[in-house]
């Protein structure tokens, strides 16, 4: 090995054990940080969790024990979520509810329409959840004022000529009911990113005037530019944007167009 070889190795090593004390050097300051955005990371959880964990307990006790409620989690709706939109049900007691996107919220919103007079209409394209839907309704003794619609997801003309994706509207359109309560919770993203823009302007000959739509997962980009767009072509008030809940979520006022 020469001399300038030699010499250059010694350098590398050099450098390479320079970086390496100074790596070592910095390391407690890189776990210092980590923990701190861990402590952090958990001190959130901590909140969600126990939000979830209030809101469940608050449910429980003003459905009573005697009907069953699943664990509410995934793409059920949040207890927080149920809690909130119990309140506005109970606040504006809607005789005529459309839910899009059937679930264990569908007990929910067929409940009060027992308690307080009207029907719910449930559209769902999987007939699975569909039925799950009806067993949590029939196991809250709420079945009298519900009733389920299977349909497909496909593409309908709009008045513009354009057409969009969502679900068939004439079954719901042949019902001849003008909905004053609507929870927007389908159909599932996976469908496609913006598919639950399909609602409006499709549905909005189904809803009546000043019409509350209660919109679910309003955390997610598809669901915000949505309504966004909604409320700029006049087709929707903003009332409110609910962001301490899990899913966030989002109360307009129809006003048509």
């Amino acid at each position: 090995m020469t001399i300038r070889r030699r010499r250059r190795r010694e350098i590398e090593q050099f450098r390479l054990a320079r970086d390496i004390d100074a790596a070592v050097l910095d390391l407690p300051k890189f776990v210092d940080r980590r923990l701190k955005h861990i402590a952090r990371d958990l001190r959130h959880l901590d909140r969600r969790l126990y939000q979830q964990v209030v809101s469940y307990i608050d449910l429980r006790l003003r459905a009573g024990f005697e009907v069953p409620i699943p664990p509410l989690r995934g793409h059920a709706i949040s207890p927080d979520t149920a809690i909130f939109m119990d309140d506005i049900l109970k606040a504006l007691r809607p005789k005529a509810i459309l839910e899009l996107g059937s679930g264990f919220s569908s007990a929910l919103l067929a409940r009060h329409c027992a308690e307080y007079g009207g029907t719910l209409t449930s559209v769902d394209h999987l007939q699975e959840f569909g039925d799950l839907a009806a067993g949590y309704v029939s196991a809250w003794g709420a079945q009298d004022f519900f009733d389920l619609i299977i349909v497909d997801v496909i593409e309908q003309p709009l008045e513009s000529g354009e057409h969009t994706l969502f679900y068939d509207l004439a079954p719901v359109a042949a019902k001849g009911i003008k909905f004053d309560f609507a929870f927007l919770d389908g159909p599932p993203k996976y469908v496609s990113e913006k598919v639950r823009g399909g609602f409006l302007p499709l549905f909005k000959d189904v809803l009546s005037p000043g019409c509350t739509i209660l919109v679910d997962d309003y955390y997610r980009p598809g669901e915000m530019e949505m309504v966004a767009g909604w409320a700029a072509d006049g087709l929707v008030e903003i009332q409110q944007e609910n962001t301490a809940l899990e899913k966030h979520a989002a109360v307009l006022k129809f006003v048509g167009r």
